[in-house]
């Protein structure tokens, strides 16, 4: 049995895809996922079910829950239920490979490590794996729950900080007018993320593309001092310069050649 939340919530089996069809049992088995083999207190579940405000009769009707929550994975194949009671709270217990938000997280710590250690190759192998694990928006119909709601905000960040360790391993690789059209993408979507402007004029500019790459860099700096009242980073400005005296070192050979030396 596996369990998805990177996307609407799924639990997969052999025989298929399912998920609760009750909103609160699936915002119960959310709640208990994104914090599995943890002890879930019934204030945080009361919390995540009903945000703080949930009837009188609310820890009987989470008790009710939890059976039908335990009939659901039952039907979908778990002879032992995996969901625990325990002292104040209760706990799912599940192998961390069998839930796709601890898989992709442990693949995207590998992708940083092996990025740091300059294997571009396979780091970009091992983040695109990552990224593969999102199906479309985290939790996507379980925001009414604050507690979810803060999870998707967490697991989302860390899809996006994989995006950019992904690009920039492509980038060492030299596969930079591949990257332009997933860039402008980016930089739409975050508009305030620096480091995709960054990619992108690096892109644009070894893609012989020098007057698109400067004119990323101004529209960025408008934006910033218009909405913000503040310039681009210091990495951004030394770019935009590095770029108008077309410094050999924006050459990803040259740089390889440096490296070596």
């Amino acid at each position: 049995m596996e369990y998805k939340v990177l996307g609407p919530l799924q639990v997969a089996t052999r025989a298929g895809t399912f998920a609760p069809k009750a909103a609160k049992v699936k915002t119960l088995l959310a709640t208990l996922l994104v914090r599995a083999n943890e002890v879930v207190s019934l204030d945080q579940l009361q919390e995540s079910m009903w945000g703080g405000h949930g009837p009188r009769s609310a820890r009987t009707a989470l008790h009710v829950y939890i059976s039908q929550l335990r009939k659901f994975l039952g039907e979908q194949g778990a002879e032992v239920s995996p969901v625990k009671t325990c002292a104040g709270g209760y706990l799912l217990e599940a192998d961390p490979d069998s839930v796709d938000a601890f898989r992709a997280e442990r693949l995207i710590g590998e992708g940083r490590r092996l990025l740091e250690a300059e294997d571009h190759t396979t780091a970009t192998e091992t983040l695109s794996t990552a990224l593969g694990h999102w199906r479309g928006a985290t939790l996507h119909g379980l925001h009414d729950s604050p507690v979810l709601r803060n999870a998707a905000i967490r697991l989302d960040e860390l899809r996006v900080s994989a995006i950019e360790m992904r690009v920039e391993a492509d980038l060492a690789l030299g596969r930079d007018r591949h990257l332009i059209g997933e860039l402008l993408t980016m930089v739409s979507e975050h508009p305030y993320r620096e480091a995709f402007y960054r990619q992108l004029m690096i892109a644009l500019y070894r893609s012989e593309r020098q007057s698109e790459a400067l004119r990323v860099y101004s529209q960025l700096r408008s934006t910033l001092n218009h909405e913000l009242g503040l310039e681009p980073c210091r990495a951004l400005r030394s770019l935009q310069q590095a770029i108008l005296r077309a410094d050999q070192s924006l050459d990803p050979y040259f740089q390889h050649t440096a490296a070596a030396v």
